[in-house]
């Protein structure tokens, strides 16, 4: 899911129109993996410090991925 997440964050993809989701799914934070109901509410969300502790999270280093782990239990194939 992390990596999910970081893919996201960085690439910000169009988000389909969803009415499942709040707001319809057109307002999505990708760093926190949230949806909100407006705008005004996700700028809001854009303020707290969870938010920027997520961003700075996002921003700092990349997940690890399969290979590093491999890589790190020196298996090879």
């Amino acid at each position: 899911m992390i990596f999910t997440v970081y893919n996201d964050y960085h690439s910000k993809p169009v988000l389909p129109y969803d009415v499942d989701k709040k707001g319809c799914g057109q307002f999505k934070c990708y760093a926190c993996d949230i949806y909100f109901i407006n705008d005004d509410a996700m700028k809001q969300h854009e303020k707290t410090k969870k938010h920027r502790r997520r961003v700075k999270l996002m921003t700092k280093e990349t997940p690890y991925t399969y290979k590093d782990a491999l890589r790190a239990a020196e298996i090879t194939f």
